[in-house]
């Protein structure tokens, strides 16, 4: 597939402003929001607080695991963090000015997950995450998706088929979309990821032809700025003019991003425009609510009923009430209840609390539980026709119909009431027909009746994030994946992939001798096999073995019995995992065998390599210098 690409090469010089101070939760916070760019200084911070602490379902230290993992292997010289997402940018620019401006992409063609089936053994199926919907204007079958990783996404059916929009550039993370209202071809993306900071942002982008060729603005942050969009929102009355939430801010332009100014310094997470309204617009930064009478040029921390003990609101607004304005909020603490819902209806000046009870953030259909992870997934959706009625999306659904109570309407746990994948992003209203769609961390879902019922329309869009994948000699259409918050999954040469269990997929093996054979893994080192192609499986981790974050695992290649596993101390079993060995040796980072001799290993943890020639018996520090 070609695409046109064209790139700006405009340099707008822009005053700097500089936040005057670190804006930030301390603790399980702090590695998505400092400013910090010495990587070891980041993980000391987060070690130290997680030392004694829950690791568990909701505390953020798999997220925090899975940046780490993602980063360290991206660093400058000096170990410091730099912007990838701006450096390959910056590349691609370099490279297509040397070139033709019709862009090869490749020979490439899609296998898989085009959809997905549940197995016997898995929970939490879904292809991957989707930060935020924007919609055509005037077309309600038109819409598009921003994801962490794989850009930005158009379907034309309703989500019955999706096409790339970002083909022919780097990999980029897309948090915010904005669409001309009487020019649908004029598209606006803010890149980065912001929930999940998977990916830095370039700034914005913009379209003129529907996404065949993007430029682009005078909002461009390089390779030393490590900001990210979290939303944008064009002003009702004027599409030149839009407001961004970012790392670095409230961003405002009056131009189409030609020029822009900062007029909020921290990192802002939520923004909205009243309905219909171009002076008066709400945001939220840190738990607190802040509101602009000008258009967006000045912001007035609101105080009048809004709690003091939150860490994060989702703003919601109505056009069927414009004066009404919602916000769901989470609590300030590692764990704990929600802090509540809100109402005003002054225009953001004074907040009543709706509710506070039951949980609606976390792991229970009931509200029963003290979890929550509102600092990584919040959203809010007011129905556009009736301001009484919102829904608000944390690890599940909730609806609330004023002035009844908070009602439970999906479930991140596949196979009970109607499914959504867990971790919330994104609650939107299509306004040409009241559509209701669910960004999570499985995709994209879609409910035509109120969230009585809600269909995954995620078929086709390639945006699952694998950690680990592998393949058989024995057959070429056969691979395991492990994928982030989408567990294990496989793909046997059709047009799905089977999600064969849950949590975090991490590294797999497939037995060369019995494709039926398959190991794998979540996070820290859980280590399963199945003997009947992922029907089912049982539990091998080594009894007492450490693991890290993902553990990695090898086969002899002349003997698929024996097999590695990367521990604090490299295990090693010659019966497919039933018993285990300690062969001592540190494996976390990485492992290999000798493909000519097998009794030839390597074990790496961080800069550290150990080899061993008789398998593992003794080992030999062949480190080096660095």
């Amino acid at each position: 597939m070609n695409y046109r690409l064209f790139l700006s090469f405009t340099i707008l010089i822009l005053p700097f402003f500089l936040s005057a101070q670190d804006d930030f939760e301390s603790g399980r916070n702090y590695w998505i929001n400092t400013k910090e760019k010495d990587f070891s200084k980041i993980q000391n911070t987060m070690n130290t607080w997680y030392a004694n602490r829950d690791k568990e379902r909701g505390s953020g230290y798999k997220q925090w695991k899975r940046y780490e993992y993602r980063m360290k292997d991206k660093l400058d010289q000096e170990g410091r963090i730099v912007n990838v997402a701006a450096w390959n940018f910056q590349a691609a620019k370099e490279y297509y000015s040397q070139k033709s401006s019709v862009v090869q992409t490749g020979d490439w063609s899609f296998v898989a997950p085009n959809s997905w089936s549940n197995g016997n053994s898995g929970y939490n199926p879904g292809n991957g995450r989707v930060n935020c919907v924007g919609f055509h204007p005037s077309d309600a079958n038109t819409f598009y998706i921003g994801t962490p990783f794989g850009g930005i996404w158009k379907t034309s059916d309703q989500g019955n088929t999706w096409t790339p929009l970002h083909d022919g550039l780097p990999s980029l993370g897309v948090s915010g979309i904005a669409v001309h209202p009487t020019n649908p071809d004029t598209i606006f993306i803010l890149t980065g990821d912001g929930d999940g900071n998977n990916t830095p942002g370039v700034g914005v982008l913009k379209t003129y032809d529907g996404g065949i060729t993007w430029m682009e603005t005078g909002l461009s942050w390089a390779i030393d700025q490590s900001e990210r969009g979290y939303r944008l929102v064009m002003d009702p009355n004027d599409p030149d003019k839009m407001l961004a939430a970012t790392t670095d801010g409230i961003l405002l332009t009056t131009d189409g991003w030609n020029t822009w100014t900062q007029q909020a310094t921290g990192t802002f997470r939520d923004i909205e425009f009243k309905p219909g309204a171009s002076n008066i617009a709400y945001a939220e930064k840190s738990g607190d609510f802040y509101r602009t009478v000008d258009g967006g040029l000045n912001w007035t921390k609101v105080t009048n009923g809004v709690p003091t003990n939150a860490n994060r609101l989702a703003i919601g607004v109505s056009p069927d009430d414009a004066n009404v304005v919602y916000f769901v909020a989470g609590p300030s603490d590692g764990a704990g209840r929600f802090v509540g819902l809100y109402y005003s209806d002054d225009q953001g000046q004074s907040f009543t609390m709706l509710n506070d009870t039951p949980n609606i953030l976390g792991y229970s259909s009931s509200g029963s539980d003290n979890s929550h992870q509102s600092w990584y997934d919040l959203a809010i959706a007011v129905h556009p026709t009736d301001a009484d009625r919102l829904y608000t999306g944390g690890i599940n659904v909730w609806k609330k119909i004023n002035p009844l109570p908070l009602l439970n309407i999906s479930q991140w746990v596949y196979g009970g009431t109607q499914y959504t994948h867990a971790d919330i992003h994104a609650l939107d209203y299509n306004p040409l027909n009241n559509y209701l769609y669910c960004g999570s961390d499985g995709g994209i879902f879609q409910s035509i009746d109120g969230g009585d019922s809600w269909t995954d329309i995620s078929s086709g869009i390639a945006n699952m994030q694998f950690y680990k994948i592998s393949g058989t000699p024995q057959n070429a259409s056969l691979l395991v994946g492990g994928a982030q918050d989408n567990g294990t999954n496989k793909w046997d040469g059709g047009n799905d992939v089977i999600h064969i269990y849950g949590a975090d997929g991490m590294d797999n093996m497939i037995s060369y001798n019995d494709s039926d054979t398959i190991y794998y893994s979540t996070q820290n080192g859980g280590l399963r096999r199945s003997t009947n192609g992922g029907n089912s499986a049982s539990g091998i981790k080594p009894p007492g073995s450490s693991g890290s974050w993902v553990t990695p695992y090898i086969m002899d290649p002349t003997n698929s019995s024996i097999i590695y596993g990367g521990y604090s101390d490299v295990y090693k079993s010659t019966n497919a995992g039933s018993s285990w060995t300690n062969m001592g040796a540190d494996g976390r980072t990485a492992m290999a065998i000798g493909t000519n001799d097998p009794t030839r290993l390597y074990a790496a943890r961080n800069n550290t390599l150990r080899t061993s020639s008789n398998g593992g018996t003794s080992w030999d520090n062949i480190t080096g210098s660095w």
